[in-house]
């Protein structure tokens, strides 16, 4: 939707200035993110002086299309993933009665993973949990690595401070990793500079060696890996035995690439999402269709793979 108001708002602009635009590409990923973390910061993209400022920085229509995209989304009785929270929060913080009736479903209220928790999340947390003060968050604030994507990990770090009362309980034991990795990362996270002070400890095998790699690009890690594993088979290891465990499907892919052009062979693992299969897709866009006559995107998909 984003790229189809992109060129709409740069069809409707005079010609002069049309024919400069129509070099630039909406840039969908970078203009989703601003408007995403908008909201996560709990601020309408209407008013929000930081966003506007940095989409009218950008080469094009960029605010144009952000406020035309909000109103799209108005007109087709749509949500996207942005606003889940965040039109919860203020329907319930601008309705007392919304507020009482969504808070009085949970007498009890646990967050996982509280240190990626945004602004928002933490407002709505409140919201639910505020009333009956039956709080309880599990987190760990050295594995909090989504502040790119707004996540704070202060609402850990100062939650006792927060919320009057708290008692907070360490679980320092790791019953997954051996000492000696254990140990190597507790002499890494001891480096930051904003954390709670913990002891890490494990009681299992000292374990072998760490080796350390760095690699020139992705591509290059590939061929590295692709090669260990190799030596590791050629040297009695069964190829059974042998895993790789990636961050993202990007790496997966360079592997799969690497690994056909080196003879290994390879299974990959959740590769495609199920949901994102074509077929998936389809049923679910004829549901999405059925409930909300509406969903513009759903039924330009349905439309896109009509063959009766």
């Amino acid at each position: 939707q984003i790229r189809r108001l992109w060129k709409e708002a740069i069809a409707a602009k005079p010609d002069e200035e049309r024919d400069q635009l129509k070099r630039l590409r909406a840039d969908t990923d970078s203009i989703l993110s601003m408007l995403y973390a908008s909201k996560d910061r709990g601020l309408d993209p209407a008013t929000d002086k930081e966003l506007r400022d940095g989409l009218n920085s950008m080469d094009g229509p960029c605010l144009e299309v952000v406020l035309a995209y909000e109103e799209l989304k108005q007109t087709c009785n749509a949500l996207d993933f942005a606003d889940l929270i965040w039109a919860a929060v203020l329907g319930m913080e601008r309705d007392s009665w919304t507020r009482k009736r969504v808070e009085s479903k949970w007498r009890y209220v646990m967050v996982d993973e509280y240190q990626d928790s945004s602004r928002i999340q933490e407002r709505f947390v409140r919201l639910l949990s505020e009333n009956h003060q039956n709080l309880m968050v599990v987190g760990d604030d050295d594995q909090s690595i989504y502040q790119w994507r707004g996540a704070e990990p202060e609402n850990l770090i100062c939650f006792d401070q927060r919320w009057e009362g708290t008692s907070v309980i360490h679980l320092g034991q790791n019953y997954r990793s051996t000492k000696r990795i254990v140990g190597f990362a507790a002499s890494v996270i001891e480096n930051n500079q904003r954390r709670r002070k913990k002891k890490i400890w494990s009681e299992g095998a000292f374990g072998p060696d760490i080796d350390v790699e760095n690699s020139f690009d992705e591509w290059a890690e590939a061929r590295k890996v692709v090669k260990s594993i190799k030596a590791a088979i050629a040297e009695g290891v069964e190829p059974s035995d042998c895993a790789v465990l990636a961050r993202t499907r990007r790496q997966i892919s360079r592997l799969q690439v690497t690994a056909t052009e080196l003879d290994l062979p390879m299974i990959a693992v959740g590769v495609v999402d199920w949901w994102q299969r074509a077929d998936v897709r389809l049923v679910l866009s004829w549901f999405k269709l059925l409930i909300n006559g509406r969903a513009l995107d759903a039924a330009a998909y349905c439309m896109s793979h009509w063959t009766g």
